[in-house]
């Protein structure tokens, strides 16, 4: 639950590689995504650019410990607590804190009732939730470093981009075909009903969009409830049948 935090914290002491690389192993796969719809000539220079401002984050966080009196660990605000039978409303205005809810929710009410038992358990509770605040926050200021990364490279390379079409081919490591949709701001528009696309067709391909987030084969054939290989050769068709229209 909180070994990211253990790693940063060791890491801002020593800089060792290895450190590094446990830290990275973990955030990796967000850098992953983050940079899946971009084109593989340029996803490596952004992957380095996302995993400096992983380091950057990490240089400028700092650890805070939990202000959580050991005086509130006594038996008439345990019992408060059970009378309540731990609802959020009472945890909430036992401490004062509305994040410790969300820290329970996580380690579970056993956690909670052992800081009333003895100090050690208490020390391990307020230490926990310490970096467990840590921990959010961190990711917090991270997903917003990653963003405006991401929106300089958009902004930056905005007129080859905007030249792109739809392209039917983009293959993950995994094997997933991803259709990747990217905005075509020029003057000359694709009507698709004029190339006679089915509204069948349009509807199916639509299932690989969201907003902004793009799926993989895979994650359609769960939403329809069936294979990956289905929803493959639905995609061939699809791009036989309009291929000359194109």
């Amino acid at each position: 639950m909180l070994k990211i935090v253990d790693l940063i914290l060791e890491y801002k002491t020593s800089h060792s590689e290895r450190t590094a690389e446990g830290i990275m192993n973990i955030i990796l796969p967000m850098i992953m995504n983050k940079v899946k719809l971009i084109r593989s000539d340029y996803k490596a220079d952004v992957i380095q650019d996302l995993k400096m401002s992983l380091f950057s984050i990490i240089n400028i966080a700092v650890f805070k410990d939990a202000d959580i009196p050991e005086s509130l660990f006594c038996k008439d605000k345990l019992n408060f607590l059970r009378t309540n039978n731990f609802s959020s409303e009472s945890i909430i205005k036992l401490f004062n804190n509305k994040y410790i809810k969300n820290f329970i929710d996580e380690a579970g009410i056993e956690v909670l009732e052992n800081a009333f038992v003895d100090k050690n358990s208490y020390m391990e509770f307020k230490s926990n939730f310490a970096k467990f605040n840590f921990r959010n926050q961190f990711f917090n200021l991270l997903e917003k470093r990653f963003e405006s990364v991401l929106a300089s490279f958009y902004r930056n390379n905005m007129n080859y981009f905007t030249k792109e079409q739809t392209i039917l081919n983009r293959f993950t490591k995994e094997g997933d075909e991803y259709i990747n949709l990217i905005p075509d701001n020029s003057p000359k528009k694709i009507d698709f009903e004029k190339l006679g696309m089915t509204k069948k067709d349009i509807e199916f391909l639509n299932l690989f969009i969201d907003g902004n987030k793009v799926y993989s084969q895979t994650e359609v054939a769960k939403m329809l409830g069936t294979s990956q290989q289905y929803i493959s050769k639905r995609i061939r068709e699809i791009r036989d049948k309009y291929k000359g229209s194109f």
